[in-house]
């Protein structure tokens, strides 16, 4: 009863946020056709939901996102507008005029609008380093729960990732296959594996090798043993290649399993590519939200047939959002702030913080539509840290540059979740 988890989404290649949620019937949409020319998407298009205490009191829903406005609607997704990666607070007045925006007075991140950068700063949010040497915000999570003596693991169910790497906590690494062995030639190969991992190799790196080869063999071992029983409470069947699903099938697997793993905090990465929309921007988000949304529809009736719901947290993030402008292409470039959700049976819903102003020239417009964040993204994941079990005083080794923001900036707990 006490089990909780956080699902990170993180939408690889910068997903363009202003699509998603639309202004509607005010000066802000006249504000968004303006900015957005050709590619706007027009009132009869999306699916309309009510808004309070923002400039609009409705806003649309890009059309290929049905599953987004049934949840909304029934308030269990919160749109959190305005976010991104940010070192400090910052005004136009305070970044360079360069590519990366340095140069100002104020301190931006290292290698802004750049992917490789920007991933590694969503996913660690101390984005003032060129490293990730301060680990995944989602490891560091797990490490203060874990330090509360909740049975604490974390997971990327897309290859290596940085998110759910902690100090103490290890992000294993596992794959999507719902279900299959965990290591097929596992028996063929014991004897090379034994003698790899038991011998003393006399070179540091080497055993550290040999150690973390053991310690992930016997873990993924241990855990197909585990899952043995697992059983899914919907058909939630996949035929083909469909890596986003196929991720969401193994969260909810290892969800079902909570008990027999002993686990009370679960961290789970799951990564979408593709949201590099340099090129017709409207093709690919029509194929890219559908995805998303017939993906999270499967995950989230999964959940409620198991009663987890309540219990667990989805979150995105995505490299930055794209610029507001169009290009020559019909696409959208590297930009900055976007909107985040933030997806549970436990959330109040809505939208939180206000959402920006959109023409060009505005007042956070560092050129081009690319809106600088008013908030960070540790706004919207520090209530998600104290809903699993953070106490405030952890929360500066869990988010480093959290002193540099005040509570204008934030979301309080109660702000977020019922």
């Amino acid at each position: 009863s006490g089990y909780k988890a956080v699902v990170m989404l993180f939408l690889k290649g910068g997903m363009d946020s202003f699509q998603m949620l639309v202004p509607m019937d005010c000066p802000l949409y006249d504000e968004y056709t303006t900015v957005r020319r050709s590619i706007s998407l027009l009132p009869d298009e999306v699916h309309k939901i009510q808004a309070q205490n923002q400039p609009c009191s409705e806003f649309g829903i890009h059309p290929r996102l049905p599953f987004l406005k049934e949840l909304y609607d029934d308030d269990q997704l919160a749109f959190v507008n305005d976010v991104g990666s940010l070192v400090e607070p910052l005004t136009p007045d305070m970044i360079g005029t360069g590519f990366h925006a340095k140069g100002g007075t104020g301190e931006t991140c290292q290698g802004l609008f750049s992917h490789a950068d920007q991933q590694r700063a969503a996913e660690t949010l101390t984005c003032q380093y060129s490293t990730a040497e301060f680990k995944g915000a989602g490891g560091r999570m797990a490490d203060a729960v874990a330090a509360k003596d909740f049975k604490t693991q974390s997971f990327s169910l897309r290859g290596q990732a940085t998110w759910p790497q902690g100090f103490d906590v290890s992000g294993e690494v596992l794959g999507s296959n719902g279900g299959e062995s965990a290591f097929p030639e596992y028996e063929r190969l014991k004897d090379i594996i034994d003698n790899i991992t038991g011998t003393q190799h006399g070179n540091i790196y080497c055993e550290e090798y040999a150690k973390r080869f053991q310690q992930s063999i016997s873990f993924n071992l241990g855990l197909e043993k585990q899952l043995e029983n697992a059983e899914l409470q919907t058909a939630y069947e996949i035929s083909g290649y469909h890596p986003l699903r196929s991720q969401f099938k193994q969260a909810a697997t290892l969800i079902s399993a909570r008990v027999d793993r002993q686990a009370e905090r679960d961290f789970f990465f799951i990564e979408d590519g593709g949201w590099d929309s340099h090129k017709g921007v409207e093709n690919a988000l029509y194929t890219k939200f559908g995805e998303v949304n017939y993906a999270l529809e499967e995950f989230v009736a999964e959940l409620k047939a198991q009663g987890t719901f309540d219990n667990v947290v989805i979150v995105t993030h995505s490299d930055f959002a794209r610029t507001l402008t169009p290009n020559s292409n019909a696409g959208t470039d590297h930009g900055w702030s976007g909107i985040q959700m933030v997806i549970s049976g436990a959330v109040k819903g809505g939208l939180i913080n206000q959402y920006p102003r959109l023409a060009e020239g505005s007042e956070m417009d560092a050129g081009r539509g690319r809106l600088i964040p008013r908030y960070p993204l540790e706004g919207m994941m520090m209530p998600v840290a104290e809903w699993m079990g953070m106490e405030p005083s952890q929360a500066s080794q869990v988010f480093p540059n959290i002193g540099r923001f005040n509570s204008s900036h934030l979301i309080t707990k109660e702000t977020l979740f019922k």
